[in-house]
């Protein structure tokens, strides 16, 4: 069964990929910036501070950390957390 973890990961994973892609489809010279924002903590802190260790799913994990890490290359990215509820507000 599928938790929301699971499709939080699947959801990195296919965004990844998709900038891979189109990377390819790019001129070399042409690298725009991207920001993945995801509502799960879970997946923020797993690959923006890589500040937990995965329990569960961790060759997906693994796949998703080595397709950033190749995203990364040739990309300018972040990731970014936001709150699902959109009437709480983000403090600096």
């Amino acid at each position: 069964m599928a938790t929301s973890s699971t499709i939080d990961l699947c959801t990195i994973d296919l965004a990844l990929e998709l900038i891979r892609k189109r990377r390819k489809s790019l001129d070399p010279s042409i690298s725009p910036p991207y920001n993945l924002v995801s509502d799960s903590d879970y997946c923020f802190k797993l690959f923006a501070t890589r500040s937990i260790r995965p329990v569960a799913n961790k060759h997906v994990i693994a796949r998703i950390h080595a397709l950033l890490d190749q995203v990364k290359r040739d990309n300018s990215i972040s990731i970014s957390w936001a709150p699902a509820d959109t009437s709480k507000k983000i403090t600096p």
